[in-house]
């Protein structure tokens, strides 16, 4: 009877421990963060206005990262792009958005979102040939491709 006390405690302990970690890697990384912006922003395939929006990674059954980028009430999609792991960067508290140097009078290109304690931003994947506009508009890599994402 003691090995069945023992054996259930260990049991319910491991329950235990297994559920504060999943409660703990719930509140850390949120998937989703608002993007407020004051002047136009372009997006893969969009150009945003000033206002808020909503920026979220999308669940999908294939392994890739897609971005979505919605209005606050998240019934209208502007957005819905590839992107890449922006790997080596330090975990970040809050949201953060980088973007790409433009050249004067065109909106600003937005490079990666890092949502709150993400220790990977997204990294926007823009149509091939915007990316090739902006590598020579910005002189940085922007990276591209030729798929059309539906979601």
């Amino acid at each position: 009877m003691n090995k069945l006390n023992k054996l259930a405690a260990g049991l319910c302990l491991g329950i235990v421990i297994l559920a504060g970690t999943t409660a703990a890697q719930a509140e850390t990384f949120q998937n989703k963060s608002t993007l407020t912006i004051t002047e136009r922003t372009e997006v893969p395939n969009a150009i945003l206005e000033a206002g808020t929006y909503v920026i979220k990674v999308v669940e999908s059954q294939n392994n890739r990262n897609i971005v979505q980028i919605t209005n606050v009430d998240e019934n209208k999609i502007f957005c819905t792009a590839l992107a890449t792991p922006h790997e080596g960067a330090v975990r970040q508290p809050n949201t953060l958005f980088v973007y790409y140097n433009t050249a004067s009078g065109n909106p600003k290109a937005l490079r990666t979102w890092f949502a709150p304690n993400d220790r990977f931003g997204q990294d926007l994947v823009y149509p091939k040939a915007r990316a090739t506009e902006l590598t020579a508009m910005t002189h940085e890599t922007v990276p591209g491709t030729t798929e059309e994402i539906t979601y």
